[in-house]
C-alpha cells in the first residue's frame, strides 16, 4: 500500500471515522494527509495502519478530538517486522476541550537515534506516545521534551504483554515538568551516564513497573 494523497474519515460535526491500512508493506510519503479528526462534537477516530513486514511512515496522520467537546483518538503506525519513520511525520491526536488521544508505533524491535529521536520528541508536543514492542526498545540518545508544558505521557509498553521486553537506556530521558514516564519491562539496561529524571523506579520484578512518583 501507498499512500502519497488524501485519505480522510474525518467529521463536520460529529466523531471521527476509522481508517484501516494493512499490508505486507506500507508506505506514507511526505506529501500523505491522513486524517479521522471530530468536527465540532465528538472524538477523535482512530487510524490504524500495520504492516506484515514493513511500515515506513511520513507525512501527516490526525485524529484530533472536537473544537468544543470530545477527546482526541487512536494512531498506530506498525509493522510487525520493522518501522521506519521519517523525520517529517507529523502525528496529531490533541484535543481543545478534551483529553489528549494516543500514538502508538508497535515493531518487533524499535530503536531511538540521532536519526530519528526528533520525530518521536516532536509527537509528545501532540499526543500521547505509546513506544510499544514485543522484544526491545533501545534509546541509543538523549530524548529531551522539557520545554513542553502539555502532561502527555511516553510510555515503554511490552506489546504483546508476555512479560519479555527488554528495555536499554544509553541515553537521558528529560521531559516536561507537566509530562510523565511509565512502562513495563522485564529487563531495564542502563548504561553509565545515562539518566531518567525524577528517580523513575526501574528496580526489575518479575515484570518490572516504573511509573514517576506522585
Amino acid at each position: 500500500v501507498n499512500v502519497s494523497g488524501v485519505v480522510s474519515a474525518s467529521s463536520a460535526t460529529k466523531s471521527g471515522g476509522t481508517i484501516i491500512l494493512g499490508a505486507d508493506t506500507i508506505n506514507t510519503t511526505k506529501t500523505a494527509s491522513i486524517t479521522a479528526d471530530a468536527g465540532t462534537n465528538g472524538t477523535g477516530g482512530t487510524i490504524s495502519s500495520v504492516a506484515n513486514v514493513q511500515g515506513n511512515y511520513a507525512g501527516a496522520f490526525s485524529a484530533k478530538g472536537g473544537s468544543k467537546t470530545g477527546d482526541g483518538g487512536k494512531i498506530e503506525t506498525s509493522g510487525q517486522g520493522a518501522v521506519s519513520v521519517d523525520n517529517s511525520l507529523k502525528v496529531n491526536t490533541s484535543a481543545a476541550k478534551g483529553a489528549t488521544g494516543k500514538w502508538v508505533i508497535d515493531p518487533a524491535t524499535l530503536t531511538i537515534d540521532s536519526s530519528n529521536v526528533g520525530t518521536f520528541e516532536s509527537q509528545l508536543n501532540t499526543s500521547n506516545v505509546d513506544l510499544a514492542a514485543s522484544t526491545s526498545i533501545t534509546l541509543n540518545t538523549n530524548f529531551d521534551t522539557s520545554s513542553q508544558s502539555n502532561s502527555n505521557t511516553l510510555n515503554f509498553k511490552d506489546e504483546d504483554a508476555d512479560g519479555h521486553l527488554t528495555v536499554n537506556l544509553s541515553g537521558q530521558i528529560t521531559l516536561g515538568a507537566n509530562q510523565h514516564l511509565i512502562g513495563d519491562a522485564e529487563v531495564v539496561n542502563l548504561v553509565a551516564g545515562s539518566l531518567i529524571q525524577n528517580g523513575i523506579d526501574v528496580a526489575p520484578t518479575t515484570l518490572a513497573k516504573w511509573a514517576a512518583p506522585t
